[in-house]
């Protein structure tokens, strides 16, 4: 038995028994969706395929189609969305438009708006955070504008304001801080470059290597850290530390007088000294001459 309270209120709607239809036009012409609570103007106005789902606020989940079992709270929350199935999606705007969000968690004004390629199984909370983040399912978008149009970057971890933002084609990779792994900017400042194709990354602190791209298995830690684009298995440590070979580590901190079985350059460039080498040699050598006297 359809429930309904409002004007319009599922007044259309086919195959929605034991529905709950509350506001002006709420599941007007809504199908498929047995067991669904829609509550708010318009909200579910032509709500299909989505059994069990729940819809709060004024046009929450407008056009939202094959959103089984779906929670959607907030004005204009998953409005003309499609594909939610199992979906929680909390904020204004949030979801909006977005397609392939099954088993997602949106939370915040315009949270994964905007999404037409599909990030299905993420987590994406903040204001704007994931918001046309295409293909990037199984993904962890947290803070303002974190992951922000992020695409092909399944796998990615960006936390911190604008942190993975433009950050295209970046798979398993690990962005924390303010502007890490990606930059404050506006959609028009295509002159700024971001970080992209960023493979196995790790990019921790404020700015880390937020114009640091196609790397590879490079670690990133301290505020402005960065390594030079094409940069395979590398590490930089420490405040402006900046990996520029492959298969190197830069340490600026460690740079002081005196040796030691590691040396570090000027820029902070970490290589191992020849001393533990000739301090093994002559260990050997001591080792043979006590032999010798032990053998008369």
């Amino acid at each position: 038995m359809t429930t309904t309270l409002g004007t319009g209120a599922a007044v259309s709607a086919v195959n929605c028994p034991n529905m709950t239809a509350v506001g002006l036009n709420a599941a007007h012409s809504a199908a498929n969706s047995d067991f669904s609570v829609v509550i708010g103007g318009d909200a579910g106005y032509t709500l299909s395929a989505s059994p069990y789902s729940m819809l709060l606020g004024n046009s929450a989940g407008q056009q939202l189609q094959d959103a089984l079992y779906a929670t959607v709270i907030g004005p204009s929350a998953a409005r003309f969305a499609n594909g939610a199935e199992g979906a929680v999606i909390l904020g204004l705007a949030a979801g909006y438009s977005s397609v392939g969000v099954k088993y997602s968690i949106l939370i915040g004004y315009a949270a994964g708006r905007g999404i037409v390629g599909g990030n299905a199984y993420s987590q994406i909370l903040g204001y704007a955070a994931g918001e046309y983040a295409d293909y990037s399912e199984l993904s962890s978008f947290i803070g303002h504008h974190a992951g922000y149009k992020a695409d092909h970057s399944a796998n990615l971890v960006a936390i911190g304001r604008f942190a993975g933002g433009w950050a295209n084609y970046s798979t398993s990779s690990i962005m924390i801080g303010y502007q890490a792994g990606g930059v404050e900017k506006l959609d028009a400042q295509t002159e700024i470059p971001s970080a992209h194709h960023v493979a196995r990354g790790i990019y921790i602190g404020t700015g880390a290597g937020k114009d640091s791209s196609t790397t590879e298995d490079v670690i990133l830690i301290g505020t402005n850290s960065k390594a030079t684009d094409g940069v395979v298995n590398a590490i930089a440590l420490g405040k402006d530390a900046h990996a520029m070979v492959s298969n190197s580590m830069n340490v600026p901190v460690l740079k002081r007088t005196g040796g030691g079985v590691l040396v570090v350059d000027d820029a902070g460039n970490v290589t191992a000294s020849d001393q533990l080498a000739t301090a093994l040699a002559a260990i050997a050598d001591l080792q043979a001459r006590i032999a010798v006297l032990e053998g008369n």
